[in-house]
């Protein structure tokens, strides 16, 4: 039997291991790019855990999980450009 979620579950662990990917190889290299990408899928993560919280109806873990995805994105982007 599946897991009702398990495409969102499946979802958050692949952009977990490719954040782990991009962050290794933005460490090596030194590249802010490859930090930034890897960011940006740390909170897609986070939204994608959140989504799970949406589905089982519990309305707060999901508004804290896409707050710290929403905010992530925007303080990254912003270090990022400035």
């Amino acid at each position: 039997m599946r897991h009702p979620f398990q495409a969102y579950v499946q979802l958050q662990y692949f952009t977990m291991i490719i954040t782990l990917i991009l962050g290794a190889i933005a460490l090596i290299n030194q590249s802010t790019f490859l930090a930034l990408l890897g960011c940006i899928t740390l909170a897609l993560s986070l939204g994608c855990e959140g989504l799970v919280e949406w589905k089982k109806k519990r309305v707060l873990p999901f508004a804290q999980q896409i707050i710290r995805s929403v905010l992530i994105v925007i303080f990254v982007c912003y270090i990022y450009f400035r």
